[in-house]
Formats: C-alpha cells, sequence, structure tokens
C-alpha cells in the first residue's frame, strides 16, 4: 500500500480548433517533483482524432486501434519536455510513494476529452503494449481531474464516531431490460461485504429510489453518496447538452434528475465523496461547464467526484464499485482504490473494452485526506470561542477576533469590486476584441485588476486570514489574469478572452462564498454573553455603564445576523451571475435552466431580508417564475433585469451595514481596552 502521493501538476490551456479539422493546445508542467517549466509547449491534435472518439464511445475499436489512440492523447498529455520531467519524477519516487498527475483543463472542449485513455511507454522502446503504459492501469499512477477554479469546498457536518453512507441504487420499471437487468441488488450486497467488518461505517439505503426518499435521508447528512442506476447525456439542437440520474416516481416510472437539481440537492450535506456507477454520469457536451454531472458536482462542492465518461457494462461497474470500497474501507488513499479498481474491471470475464477508462476521478483536495477510517476535513477550522478568561484583559481576543473578520470584508469588497468594475465593463464591449479600442482600454483594465491581486496581498501578509484560501485565491487571480494578459498581447480572437472571462468567472462565484463561510463562522464565535458578563464584573467606569454594554450587545446580535444575510445575498448573487453573464440571445434558456434553484435560493433569503423591501423583491420572484412557466421570453427577461435592479440595491445596502457593524463593533471593543487601539488598521 502506498503511503503517499507526490503531485505532477498539468495546465492544459489555449485550445483552438483549425480549419482543416484539426485541433491545437498548449501544455504546462505546473509543478513536479522535479520542478515546473515556465514554457509550454505546443501540441496538435491530427483531424481524424474526434471521429476515433466516437468509434471509442461506440466500442467499435478493438485493443490495437485503443492503443494507438491512447498513444495519441498521451503523447498530447505528455509532449517531449514534459514526459521527461515525468520519467525524471518516477525515477525519484520513494518505493512507498505513488504520482499524482493532476489535469487543469481550462477549456471545456479538452476537459472532455478521455485522458483516461492516455497511453505512455515507460519501457525500453516506443513500441512497447505493456497494458500498465495506460496511464491508469500502473498503480503507482493516479491520474485525477481539477475542475478550473472550484474552491468552494462542501463542509463536513456529521461530527459523530460514524461516517454514513448513503446508497441510491434503482432501475425504473419502464427502462428495465428483462433481459438483461441491473444487478442493483447484488451491488448492494457487495456493499455490505466490503464494509462489513469496517467499524465507522453506517450504510443507509434508499429503499425506493424516490427523490422523497433521498431527501429524507440526506436531512440527517451524510459523508458518502453512491448511486447505481441509469444516466443519460441529452444534446439538444443547438448542440448543449445536459446530464441526468434516472431515479424513479413513487410508481415505479422513470424520474430524470437533471444535472442542476442534483447538485442543489446534494450540495451542504457534509458529502466528501460521490461515486455515480450510471452511464455517461461524467460526459460533458464540449460547450458548457455545467452540463457533466461528475464535474457539476465538484464544482458544487463536493471534495472526491467519481462518474462515468461512456456507457459501461453492468458486470465493469459491480466490479470497479466492489474493489472500490473494498480497497478503501482497507486504509487505501482514494487514488490507489481506484487504480486498482479499474484493474478489477480488467480482470472481469469477457471483453469490457475501454471501460478501465471510463471511471473519470475529480479530486479537490489530496486523496489521502479523503479517506473512510478518520474524519474529513472542515472548511472553517473549528478555533476554541472567544471568551472572558482566555486573555488577562478578557477583550483583546475579542478584538482580535473582529480585526480578522474586518480583513476578510476587504477580500470580499476587492472581489466583489472586480466584478461589478473592470470585469463588468470588459464583458460589455468582449464581442468587439480585438478591434476599436478594446485592447488599449483592456489594458487599462488589467492594469486595476493588479491593483486589487496586490491590495489581497497585503491582506494575506497581515497573517489574520487563512493562508491557505489566501493562497488559493491570489493563484487563481493570478492565473485569470494571467490568461487575460496573454490574450491583450497576441490579440487573439474573442475565445482567448473568453476564456479569460470564464477564468475570472469561476474566481468570483466561487472564492466570496468561501470567504462568506469564513465570515459568518467567525461572527457565530463570538461569545457575547461571557463577554458581557466580564464586562459587568468590572468596576463601573465611563466605559463600563449598562448604556454602553447593552449597546456592544446589541452590535454583536446585528453582526451575527448580518453574516448570515450576507452569506444568503451572495449564494442568490451567484444563481443570478450565472445568467447575467449568458448572451443575449441565450439569456431565457438559461433562465429556464437556473429558474429552480434561483427560486429556492430567493425563498431562502427572503425570511431575512429588509420588510420594507421584501415585498418588491418577492414580487420580482413571482413575476419571473410566471413568465418562465408562460415561456414569454420577454416578460421574463424584463422581470430578471427587475429582480436583480432590486437585489443589488439591496446588497450593496447589506455590504455596507456589514462593514460598518466590523467598524462599531471594533471601536466600542477597543473602549473597553485601557492600553490598545488601531487593531484593525
Amino acid at each position: 500500500m502506498l503511503a503517499s502521493y507526490r503531485n505532477f501538476d498539468l495546465r492544459l490551456f489555449d485550445h483552438e480548433r483549425l480549419p482543416d479539422g484539426s485541433e491545437r493546445l498548449r501544455v504546462q508542467l505546473a509543478d513536479s517533483p522535479v520542478g515546473e517549466l515556465s514554457e509550454a509547449e505546443a501540441v496538435a491534435l491530427p483531424a481524424g482524432l474526434r471521429a476515433r472518439l466516437g468509434q471509442l464511445e461506440r466500442r467499435q475499436l478493438d485493443w490495437p486501434a485503443m492503443v494507438a489512440l491512447g498513444r495519441e492523447l498521451g503523447g498530447a498529455l505528455l509532449p517531449p519536455v514534459a514526459r521527461s520531467y515525468f520519467q525524471l519524477s518516477m525515477a525519484k519516487l520513494a518505493a512507498d510513494q505513488g504520482l499524482r498527475l493532476r489535469l487543469r483543463c481550462e477549456s471545456v472542449e479538452l476537459d472532455a476529452l478521455p485522458w483516461e485513455l492516455a497511453h505512455v511507454s515507460l519501457g525500453a522502446g516506443p513500441a512497447a503494449t505493456d497494458q500498465r503504459d495506460f496511464l491508469v492501469l500502473n498503480t503507482r499512477l493516479s491520474l485525477v481531474r481539477r475542475e478550473v477554479c472550484t474552491q468552494l469546498l462542501n463542509p463536513a457536518q456529521r461530527r459523530g464516531p460514524s461516517r454514513r453512507l448513503v446508497t441510491l441504487m434503482c432501475e425504473p420499471a419502464d427502462r428495465r431490460d428483462p433481459a438483461r437487468p441491473l444487478e442493483v441488488e447484488r451491488e448492494l450486497e457487495q456493499l455490505r461485504s466490503a464494509l462489513h467488518q469496517v467499524e465507522g461505517i453506517e450504510l443507509s439505503p434508499c429503499a425506493t429510489g424516490t427523490r422523497q426518499a433521498l431527501a429524507d435521508l440526506l436531512a440527517d447528512g451524510a459523508d458518502i453518496f453512491h448511486f447505481a442506476g441509469h444516466g443519460e447525456f441529452e444534446m439538444d439542437g443547438r448542440g448543449d447538452g445536459q446530464g441526468c440520474l434516472l431515479l424513479q416516481h413513487a410508481d415505479g416510472s422513470t424520474d430524470r434528475w437533471p444535472t442542476a437539481e442534483m447538485a442543489l440537492r446534494l450540495a451542504n450535506k457534509g458529502i466528501q465523496l460521490a461515486v455515480l456507477g450510471a452511464c455517461r454520469s461524467a460526459q460533458r457536451d464540449g460547450h458548457s461547464a455545467w452540463a457533466g454531472i461528475a464535474p457539476s458536482l465538484a464544482r458544487a462542492g463536493i471534495p472526491a467526484v467519481i462518474g462515468m465518461q461512456y456507457t459501461v457494462f453492468d458486470a465493469s461497474a459491480l466490479a470497479f464499485s466492489r474493489r472500490l470500497y473494498f480497497n478503501w474501507s482497507r486504509g487505501a488513499s482514494l487514488d490507489q482504490a481506484v487504480a486498482e479498481a479499474r484493474i478489477e474491471i480488467r480482470d472481469v470475464q469477457g471483453d469490457t473494452g475501454r471501460d478501465f477508462a471510463t471511471p473519470v476521478l475529480y479530486l479537490r483536495e489530496d486523496g489521502l485526506k479523503v479517506r473512510i477510517e478518520e474524519p474529513p476535513p472542515l472548511v472553517v477550522p473549528q478555533r476554541e470561542a472567544v471568551t472572558a478568561t482566555q486573555s488577562p484583559d478578557g477583550l483583546s481576543p475579542v478584538v482580535e477576533l473582529l480585526a480578522e473578520l474586518y480583513d476578510y470584508k476587504r477580500v470580499h469588497d476587492a472581489l466583489h469590486t472586480v466584478r461589478t468594475r473592470e470585469i463588468h465593463l470588459i464583458q460589455l464591449r468582449r464581442t468587439e476584441f480585438p478591434g476599436g479600442s478594446t485592447v488599449r482600454e483592456y489594458g487599462t483594465h488589467s492594469r486595476e485588476l493588479r491593483k486589487r491581486l496586490l491590495d489581497l496581498r497585503r491582506v494575506a501578509s497581515g497573517n489574520r486570514c487563512d493562508e491557505a484560501l489566501m493562497a488559493d485565491i491570489a493563484d487563481e487571480f493570478d492565473n485569470a489574469l494571467r490568461m487575460l494578459d496573454e490574450a491583450l498581447t497576441s490579440r487573439q480572437t474573442v475565445d482567448a478572452l473568453e476564456d479569460a472571462l470564464a477564468a475570472f468567472e469561476s474566481l468570483l462565484s466561487t472564492q466570496p462564498v468561501r470567504v462568506d463561510t469564513w465570515m459568518s463562522s467567525l461572527a457565530q464565535r463570538l461569545e457575547l454573553e461571557r463577554m458581557i458578563q466580564y464586562l459587568r464584573e468590572l468596576p463601573v467606569s465611563p466605559r463600563t455603564t449598562a448604556a454602553a454594554i447593552d449597546e456592544l450587545r446589541d452590535l454583536g446580535e446585528q453582526l451575527r445576523r448580518h453574516a448570515i444575510l450576507h452569506s444568503q445575498c451572495q449564494a442568490l448573487d451567484n444563481c443570478l451571475s450565472v445568467v447575467r453573464k449568458t448572451p443575449d440571445t441565450d439569456r431565457f434558456r438559461e433562465l429556464r435552466r437556473q429558474q429552480r434553484p434561483l427560486s429556492t435560493q430567493l425563498g431562502k433569503l427572503l425570511p431575512l431580508w429588509n420588510a420594507a423591501e421584501v415585498d418588491k423583491l418577492r414580487d420580482c420572484g413571482d413575476r419571473l417564475g410566471r413568465c418562465v412557466a408562460a415561456q414569454d421570453e420577454a416578460g421574463a427577461v424584463d422581470a430578471f433585469d427587475a429582480l436583480c435592479n432590486d437585489f443589488d440595491y439591496g446588497f450593496y445596502t447589506v455590504d455596507a451595514d456589514f462593514k460598518e457593524l466590523c467598524n462599531r463593533m471594533i471601536e466600542q471593543a477597543e473602549a473597553q481596552l485601557p492600553d490598545r487601539r488601531g487593531v484593525a488598521a
């Protein structure tokens, strides 16, 4: 069993389709055990590659043809210089170490390619055909996908001695083939057997396979979600796709569970691993970042997600899940458990073809941290609550906590300014690029963005905010800014600019929520009553009058409420931004897709909204829902704009009030301290 994995990070970007049907991209080694490469390598994909990928999906390629296709993918994934670093990295590993190839595809078209089929000869010559030359069949290697800028983690909720595995296994009656029914009951028994002697695992099957039954199970939270059944990926006439899992209604008929609704249901339930043993559960359409089920769940915050990018034989799915849980439950890292499970597919009697390369692993964190036998990491470390007995003066920790909260608010404001100013101005004229004055104007915006990045790094240098969080934000900001500068320097087509804007959009839709999580946690950790009790025990002075103490308590309670409100506003703002960034011609289609999550998030926000304005905001939401249901495109777009206008003004007020409360709370707490001033400066 491998004790650890070392990372080999590859960045795939600058994808372009050429008129002759060929494609090109660039590959950069971002990190490895033997160093990184500052220069990216240019890679070409032949014109016939996509046609052969279609044959691969339809199971029309024999083994030699799959090896040949795998070599082309391997050559693109590891071009000459990167391959030399790869071989040196392998040689540098200790006997108990593995190498984890982490792919960061900055284009949806690149992420749609089956890199799990990559074949790289590690033998004596180029003719080597050892099965282990398929990267994913070498148990010293792990190949994982990393979503661009996906940093909103799903915090663990269950803190008891056991870990909960919720399983949903079903085959709707109207989809069952009597000659070849899915062996879902057998898979459940295999799970029971694999986990039989593992302490601390609670297996909770969803008996009926309905949405309601699953919602009831998830009400108590879960650590692992396992689905076995059918999946589909449907394409519309515009070339856009949408993945869904097939659940069932109470009468046994098919209930399609689309990606957006699934992500909404599974997010924030504490799930650390989702295993989707269904066909096409990791497929993408090459156009939309949100179409695929597995990548969407990763973006929704689940640290590890396993899905299938093509159809998969039932026997292969059974073998994969059995070996995955058997090895994982005995202490193997998730990386190694997945590698062993792929080999199990190759050992199934009969020809399973490409099924060993069909599973895709999206791993958000170090694979060693996602284990059954140890509690999962939390997004926000649970420090001790601030109490009067923690410090000689009783209030210094309070001021320090408030200063930390103030810094997080500064980070949030900087990101919000980027979205509403520089990025908004770029988006307004993005279709004109690189014509007119856009290159010059965008250069000015780029310089302003660099100032915002410098502001964030200054906050980080104060060492009050979480180091890992600030590093993530700075790295993603710097990466997006680099993409923008490259597009401006080379004056490439609008596609290069769109890639940069997509990177900024991912940053600005996920990181503010992470910051909000910290802010809310800090506000909730203010133990006001203990602090008030401490103040009341002090000798009466102009600083510790009853009125001053009551004002401090009132400010603290307001701060708590505003932290929750601010978090809900940010969540709704993210939903709205998905529609906002959609071109006008596709706005109504995106509104239809986002209507349910928008309505759900608005329902959470309304009870917290300003009483004088809540009816107005509710009416806008209701009107939007009616227009979408009636297919009234003009009315829906108008209602959406009205909703955005009312909400944006309210969110601005919430932002301003939150910052003002931080300042007032710091001032009031500092007023009780005889020798300290200006902590939050």
